[in-house]
């Protein structure tokens, strides 16, 4: 962390990957649209328009909205906790017996657990978390016992973002594996999931995305699209103020967001404006018929007009840092 990742990026933050001719990338978007322009074989991105949004809307989901459910089984479990801590210890210096790394990880999980009211997780969110959790897990569950993956008999791009929070966290936190283990084929997608060089499958035919996956895209436009529609209206605003800010803010402010029966607030994240136009980039891209079938499916499942949001600002990555284009 220090001597590799902060002397490349400028501050310590995972992942990164270093490619053969010492490229340095960081995100795992960027990594992962890096790599597919290297290796266009198998690609994780659909050639069909439907379902290559619903890709991208899963890696949206997955990278901005499910950390929510994260960490939350993380750091609102004291086992979960004192896992994590000692992880962190012994994975930064594990030559040193775990007695000592586990008083070394503690700071390092305190400014973790500083993050959960940053994302509204609160002692008034905690239960309509677990039963969202419940509910997904549920979900998930009935789609992967027809479906090896989110699309088909292949990987998608929207199958390796849900890998991260349901199997880095939920799976490895010891309070929850079990109950994670006892939905037979979502745990079965993990461990499919876990291997994929020995994959090989198909995208399903005719554009075809399975109506198991509809009813968490339905959850997904009426409580996380919200949130996104009031960051792109903030970004507009701080920028028609600041029009060439020197620092751009990761946050700015607080909003209202909605959780299943609970009200609460959360940072607005800057960040997730550049992930929402990975999404906003793929819809916008279709013309035609293409367009009309894709239109169709947003309304069948209530995203048709949040996929209409305009930012009037587009942002970038630079240095590793999200800013104004």
């Amino acid at each position: 962390m220090k001597g590799v990742i902060e002397k490349r990026l400028g501050f310590m933050m995972m992942p990164i990957l270093i490619a053969p001719d010492d490229q340095t990338l960081q995100d795992s978007s960027h990594i992962i649209d890096t790599l597919e322009m290297a290796y266009p074989e198998r690609s994780v991105f659909p050639t069909t328009p439907k379902q290559n949004l619903v890709s991208y809307l899963f890696e949206l989901l997955a990278d901005e909205w499910l950390p929510i459910i994260a960490m939350h089984t993380r750091w609102n479990s004291h086992e979960n906790k004192l896992f994590a801590q000692g992880e962190f210890g012994h994975r930064a210096l594990p030559f040193l017996p775990r007695f000592m790394t586990n008083a070394i990880g503690k700071p390092i999980a305190k400014k973790m657990q500083s993050y959960l009211p940053v994302l509204g997780i609160t002692e008034n969110t905690m239960p309509e978390i677990d039963a969202w959790m419940i509910e997904l897990f549920g979900q998930l569950d009935a789609h992967f016992a027809k479906h090896n993956f989110l699309l088909g008999t292949q990987p998608c791009l929207g199958d390796f973002a849900l890998y991260g929070p349901l199997y880095a966290h939920v799976w490895r936190d010891p309070n929850w594996r079990s109950n994670f283990e006892s939905y037979s084929h979502l745990n079965a997608w993990r461990k499919r999931l876990g291997a994929p060089q020995e994959l090989s499958g198909d995208f399903l035919k005719d554009d075809a995305v399975p109506q198991t996956l509809w009813p968490i895209l339905e959850r997904m436009f009426k409580e996380q699209f919200p949130t996104l529609v009031e960051t792109v209206r903030r970004i507009d605003h701080y920028l028609d103020d600041n029009p060439r800010p020197k620092r751009f803010p990761r946050g700015l402010g607080k909003l209202e967001f909605t959780l299943g029966k609970a009200k609460e607030q959360r940072t607005v994240m800057t960040f997730q404006q550049w992930m929402l136009q990975r999404t906003l980039d793929c819809y916008q891209k279709t013309t035609g018929d293409e367009k009309e079938s894709v239109d169709h499916f947003l309304r069948e499942v209530g995203g048709h007009e949040a996929m209409q949001i305009q930012p009037k600002y587009r942002l970038t990555r630079k240095n590793f840092r999200v800013l104004p284009q």
